[in-house]
């Protein structure tokens, strides 16, 4: 008997149309054979097309949700009151992924390295962070996905610009700029794929270049020796469990020419579009999409981690 997928998508959040194009693909690549597949697309005003109660009618709910409502936690505790299973991680673990200041907080007090931070409720406070840490410094707001709000300031004089980018999503973190490359380490139940290089053809590697291949040269598997991949997917898997994420994760890193790793937050659903970094990785390990997407609901099933 084939299962009753949902796939949700949409959502109140800047990410609107990027989960779209993440739940439109996973509903085209998901057999048809072993699944009957739902499109539930939820509006910008957080709408449901139908009666939450309906929900209950479906095996597992597929999350392609991504940035507030989706990842912070809010539709994973809905699906838990309604006792759907669910793709990704619990409640607790995506607050934590979204909340850049608890994560990172948490990082600390486990030992894995993440670039220092400061908490800023005014331009005058990332003036002052900025005399901290130096320029550049990044600019981001703590509780968003795919490089929203984020600004790279490079002098005093884009702090305005910045901060007023940043805030109108909420707090904002002001964190000391990391030279070297940049990494991200899928990790599927719980072991790492292979890792991905980003070049960024712009100034970094923001929410433009997320989506639109031609901003950004991403090479998989990165060309990094094997002790060097093998000490980032590592570390990349500590973040990931040391905030108790489930199924599947993105772990976002930058490796310094020095040789030392930080780890920069950790993406609790990572985009699932056809220019998607998770689905390459996956490919590398000889994953192929729709088998990425079954073994996904495979976990959401057996509830493993």
């Amino acid at each position: 008997m084939r299962k009753k997928i949902a796939v949700l998508m949409g959502g109140p959040s800047p990410e609107h149309e990027v989960s779209i194009s993440s739940g439109n693909n996973v509903v085209e690549n998901l057999d048809g054979t072993r699944f009957e597949v739902s499109p539930v697309v939820i509006g910008k005003d957080g709408s449901f097309p139908f009666p939450l109660e309906q929900l209950s009618k479906f095996d597992v709910a597929f999350l392609a949700l991504h940035g507030p409502f989706g990842e912070d936690g809010t539709i994973q505790a809905i699906l838990e009151q309604i006792g759907l299973p669910y793709t990704g991680s619990a409640v607790a673990a995506s607050r934590l992924g979204m909340d850049k200041i608890a994560s990172k907080m948490l990082f600390q007090m486990k030992g894995i390295p993440t670039p220092e931070f400061g908490v800023v409720d005014s331009v005058d406070e990332l003036a002052n962070t900025a005399q901290l840490y130096g320029y550049p410094l990044v600019v981001k707001p703590s509780n968003q996905g795919s490089s929203v709000g984020v600004s790279i300031v490079r002098d005093p004089s884009a702090l305005v610009e910045a901060f007023t980018s940043a805030s109108q999503f909420g707090p904002v973190i002001a964190e000391k700029y990391i030279k070297g490359r940049e990494i991200q380490a899928g990790i599927l139940g719980d072991e790492p794929l292979p890792l991905i290089e980003i070049l960024p053809k712009k100034d970094f590697f923001d929410y433009e270049a997320k989506y639109n291949s031609d901003l950004a040269e991403e090479i998989v598997p990165a060309p990094l020796d094997k002790k060097t991949t093998e000490e980032i997917q590592k570390l990349g898997l500590r973040a990931f469990r040391a905030l108790a994420c489930r199924g599947l994760g993105r772990v976002d890193l930058f490796l310094q020419d020095d040789g030392e790793i930080f780890v920069f937050e950790v993406n609790t659903i990572p985009g699932l579009t056809k220019n998607s970094l998770f689905p390459k990785e996956a490919a590398a390990a000889g994953i192929t999409f729709p088998a990425l997407l079954e073994r996904i609901i495979d976990l959401a099933l057996n509830d493993e981690s």
